[in-house]
């Protein structure tokens, strides 16, 4: 076993243990040290789903400073996978769904449609993932309908406050 192999291994360790932190540092040397591509891939992966979740922690106990931080973190991991890989589809799939989550938390609701439907069509087998996808990319539209509208509606409203202002003058 690689000592890269070793790493993640260790790192997925604490991931399941809900030990986010220790999980990130651990994720953090595979992507940083010598490895082959794929380890390093699923690490990085991996290191951006941590984020999210401790970002998510630190939300629930009201450290919303650090949440945000963990949050955006996250968000740059997730961009630099996309930029810089090629997954394979079940690892795809994962890191959309969960990139779609993460930028629902931050009101982020077209990016997190997009994300979602990546995920769908990431040619994962992974049911789970892509059930949750269709259910939560169908929400995240709902929710950009509903964010037009209400910026459509006060458009309207400062426009109707605009011409009866200007009809006073």
């Amino acid at each position: 076993m690689s000592m890269a192999d070793w790493y993640l291994e260790k790192a997925c360790e604490h991931y399941k243990n809900k030990e986010f932190e220790e999980a990130i540092k651990l994720f953090s040397k595979v992507v940083e040290g010598i490895g082959p591509d794929d380890v390093k891939v699923k690490a990085l992966c991996f290191k951006a789903v941590s984020l999210y979740e401790l970002g998510i922690q630190f939300k629930k106990k009201q450290s919303f400073e650090e949440a945000k931080q963990k949050l955006e973190e996250a968000r740059k991991v997730f961009a630099q996978i996309e930029e810089k890989y090629s997954l394979e589809p079940d690892l795809k799939g994962q890191c959309y769904y969960k990139k779609g989550l993460l930028l629902c938390h931050i009101k982020d609701y077209e990016g997190a449609k997009n994300a979602f439907n990546y995920a769908i069509n990431s040619g994962t087998n992974n049911h789970e993932i892509l059930s949750n996808s269709y259910y939560y990319s169908a929400f995240a539209k709902k929710l950009c309908l509903k964010n037009d509208e209400q910026i459509s509606r006060k458009a309207i409203n400062d426009l109707n406050e605009a011409f009866s202002q200007n009809q006073q003058s």
